[in-house]
């Protein structure tokens, strides 16, 4: 037997008037069936917390990001955290995945 899409509907908050009886709609089957929200998954709080991989230098290490920054003639930024302290992890959510401190940092450094 094949799973319909009106079979995996799952419930979200968007969907206060959905009905599980009433897959036709209010107009009697004018309306478009009701399609489940798949884009409304909220981030995990490891997704939210963790450090700005996609800005970080790996190759070689702190040398070998050194050595990049001076071939490239650019600034090298030193982000350093420890684990227990919480403002590390607010800082990875707040600023360093915010889109213009990104872009500043890709640009400038």
């Amino acid at each position: 037997m094949e799973e319909s899409d009106e079979d995996s509907y799952h419930y979200n908050d968007d969907d206060d008037d959905a009905s599980d009886d009433d897959s036709m709609g209010a107009g009697g089957g004018n309306d478009p069936p009701i399609q489940p929200n798949r884009q409304h998954n909220p981030p995990s709080l490891s997704t939210m917390f963790q450090p700005p991989n996609h800005l970080i230098h790996r190759a070689g290490g702190f040398l070998g990001a050194k050595n990049f920054a001076k071939d490239a003639r650019r600034w090298l930024l030193v982000n350093i955290q420890t684990e227990d302290d919480f403002a590390c992890h607010a800082l990875n959510r707040d600023v360093w995945h915010d889109e213009l401190v990104e872009n500043l940092v890709r640009e400038g450094f």
